[in-house]
């Protein structure tokens, strides 16, 4: 089977998915942005570092005529340096890290 990444619809579907929503997060973010000593660091990174960086740099990306595979790619990259969402993957990390210590805890009592 081929990847979701070779199927044309996937690129229209994110396309027109991009097209319809980046102004809303845009303003859902601004309004975040406003307000960040009052919203917990995760959903920053999820809103603010997450999807709003990948929905701004794809949109950007896009209107410079880049091909959707490369918009996706640059999109990616933005939101993995992004500071906010950095967090959110360390904390999965150590959240990870603590759930096997846990569990090899258990297995040794």
């Amino acid at each position: 089977m081929d990847s979701v990444f070779d199927d044309p619809r996937f690129w229209d579907a994110l396309d027109s998915m991009v097209n319809a929503s980046w102004r809303g997060i845009k303003e859902v973010v601004d309004v975040l942005n406003e307000h960040t000593e009052t919203v917990p660091l995760p959903l920053q990174g999820l809103l603010i570092g997450g999807m709003g960086t990948f929905v701004r740099t794809y949109a950007i990306a896009r209107s410079e005529a880049n091909p959707p595979p490369l918009a996706f790619q640059h999109a990616l990259e933005q939101v993995n340096a992004h500071p906010l969402a950095q967090v959110l993957i360390q904390q999965a990390a150590h959240d990870a890290v603590d759930s096997k210590v846990a569990s090899m805890k258990e297995g040794a009592e």
